[in-house]
């Protein structure tokens, strides 16, 4: 289950045609990663790049710990891995006696042994992560509504505008700003750990969760959040779900936004959000930033 956060609102950034779209119909695209303009946006393999001795000394230690304690094995991906542990579980029981060393030995052998296949297994994990994810539906936001790059690549070069959506628990939503996670910036590609590749802990999940919220340095200053879910329609690469009126806090019109859709934007937000507040951008005079301006 995905962890709620304590946000009050975020950001989205709209072009121009965008914006009258979503504020007309009431409803967001949500896309598939394969759509990113980033190509190493979740399109990337995972490597097992570990010490494969210290893999292995991970991996008998964890083997150890299950085999000689009563935990539920019931959590583990591998239902082969699972079975194995239930077995020298009983093996353990019926003899009554502790793990000698030479025990001890052939079990850390066994791990080296899975290590060695661990690497024949990364690319088949490898295609069924990308098959996960080519399933998966994505809706990106910010912490931030006045960022001068987002403003320029997002929103057409400031002639599109900002909407601030809003956590509201009392409102039913696919949206659901309470479920989004923190996207992680990094100059190193996420590795494969050794619970990954033998299914502890609900790994394949926490993988595609580590993979969708992680992507290079580069992109920070985009204070990125995302909403991940699965895709609805699997014959599709975007999906356009409704959202409630309720959830649009304001809207930020860009400093070089058309009049006409500048007036446009204005009546849609005050006959179909009647609760948001509407601001106006405008350059700074002193400073490489943006100030806005209450409409309304």
């Amino acid at each position: 289950m995905v962890s709620r956060n304590n946000k009050e609102y975020f950001f989205k950034y709209y072009s121009p045609k965008s914006i009258k779209v979503v504020l007309e119909n009431c409803s967001r695209k949500w896309s598939s990663p394969l759509e990113f303009n980033d190509p190493f946006d979740n399109q990337f393999d995972l490597h097992l790049d570990e010490d494969k001795e210290e893999i292995a000394r991970q991996l008998s230690e964890t083997l150890l710990k299950y085999v000689t304690n009563d935990d539920p094995v019931t959590n583990l991906l591998s239902p082969r891995m699972a079975e194995y542990i239930e077995y020298l579980r009983k093996v353990v029981k019926e003899s009554g006696k502790q793990f000698s060393e030479e025990d001890l030995m052939r079990l850390r052998e066994g791990s080296r042994e899975g290590v060695r296949n661990a690497d024949i297994m990364a690319p088949e994990l490898n295609r069924s992560l990308h098959s996960k994810l080519a399933d998966t539906s994505i809706f990106c936001m910010s912490e931030s509504k006045d960022n001068l790059l987002m403003w320029a690549h997002y929103a057409e070069n400031h002639t599109g505008a900002v909407i601030k959506f809003l956590n509201i628990l009392e409102v039913d939503s696919p949206l659901d700003v309470a479920q989004a996670q923190e996207v992680k910036y990094s100059d190193t590609m996420p590795t494969l750990k050794n619970e990954d590749m033998f299914g502890f802990d609900n790994s394949i999940s926490r993988i595609i969760s580590h993979i969708t919220l992680t992507k290079g340095m580069d992109w920070a200053y985009e204070k990125e959040w995302r909403i991940v879910s699965s895709m609805r329609d699997k014959n599709k690469k975007s999906e356009i779900i409704p959202f409630a009126p309720e959830e649009v806090g304001a809207v930020y019109l860009g400093c070089k936004m058309e009049p006409i859709l500048r007036q446009e934007i204005i009546g849609i937000t005050v006959s179909a959000y009647p609760k948001a507040e509407i601001y106006q951008a405008y350059k700074h005079e002193k400073e490489f930033s943006l100030k806005f301006e209450k409409v309304r």
